[in-house]
């Protein structure tokens, strides 16, 4: 995808590789697992990825888009949430902790690459709650620093182009509209092959799951919301017409390989394999934004 850096998506990537099982778990954060080893544990690192995660849930009161799940301990949140924090501390408790990762950069027993993806998430946070606080970045910059990446510039002559392929490939056949009482068992029918065809090329929990709930009023056309322990909750709005020619497009979107199986190897290989308790707080304003979305 254009808009992520190769340095992102590569640090990306190799986060999310299984890792050997000899180290500790941080305390206070991962839910209670048979399966976590955090292979690559050190100290100052977990206390920081811990920090992290408090800041990001004492935001998320502030900004309600900011937190797409949390998959942690529950306590955790709630004490969080009993001790609230102001923009203005969590800002400072950023400015604290990125220097701190500054200090930790090229230190021995330090991931460097889940030390990159952190630093682009606590910048990303940073970014937000300054907006949050009214500063006015441009379109750019924005992207910039939320999503580390600057979508790319086309020319009029360029978009004349692909309109003009568009025009050549001819009229578009009539859309199917698929009848409101028949839209879950399409959406289950067409997820089951998206599943299907997704497990012949990954490794998938064999507890991995997902529910499918139709709701109204809502701003998207579907949405997954991840719960933790490999579970995913598949909302689909009934408020639009449900095109046949959409069906797969969200199936494999929302589900296999989208943002389910994403969410799922995450679990898996990070949190339980690694010990990363960052990643039990997904920002939905963050690097890896654009890759769950691609």
């Amino acid at each position: 995808m254009r808009l992520i850096t190769t340095v992102s998506l590569m640090a990306l990537m190799a986060a999310c590789q299984p890792a050997s099982k000899t180290a500790t778990t941080p305390t206070g954060l991962i839910a209670g697992s048979s399966e976590r080893n955090a292979a690559e544990g050190h100290t100052e690192m977990d206390r920081a990825a811990q920090e992290f995660v408090r800041l990001a849930l004492a935001f998320g009161a502030h900004d309600d888009n900011y937190v797409d799940a949390y998959t942690g301990d529950a306590s955790f949140a709630q004490a969080i949430k009993d001790s609230p924090l102001s923009k203005t501390q969590i800002a400072e408790q950023a400015t604290a902790l990125s220097k701190t990762l500054a200090k930790l950069t090229g230190e021995a027993g330090v991931n460097a690459d889940r030390l990159s993806l952190l630093k682009g998430d606590l910048l990303a946070l940073h970014t937000r709650l300054e907006m949050a606080q009214g500063k006015v970045y441009t379109f750019d910059e924005e992207t910039r620093a939320i999503y580390g990446a600057v979508a790319p510039r086309y020319t009029v002559e360029q978009f004349a182009k692909a309109l003009k392929i568009e025009k050549a490939a001819g009229d578009r056949p009539e859309p199917v509209i698929i009848p409101s009482d028949k839209v879950e068992a399409v959406m289950q029918a067409a997820i089951a092959q998206c599943r299907a065809r997704t497990l012949e090329h990954f490794d998938l929990p064999q507890d991995e799951r997902f529910d499918m709930e139709l709701v109204t009023g809502k701003p998207w056309s579907a949405y997954n919301w991840y719960k933790g322990d490999y579970r995913s909750l598949i909302q689909i709005n009934m408020d639009q017409p449900m095109l046949m020619s959409r069906v797969l497009d969200l199936g494999c979107h929302e589900g296999y390989p989208g943002h389910h199986v994403f969410n799922v190897m995450v679990e898996r290989d990070r949190i339980h394999a690694k010990g990363w308790s960052e990643a039990t707080v997904m920002p939905l304003y963050s690097p890896t934004g654009p890759l769950m979305e691609r």
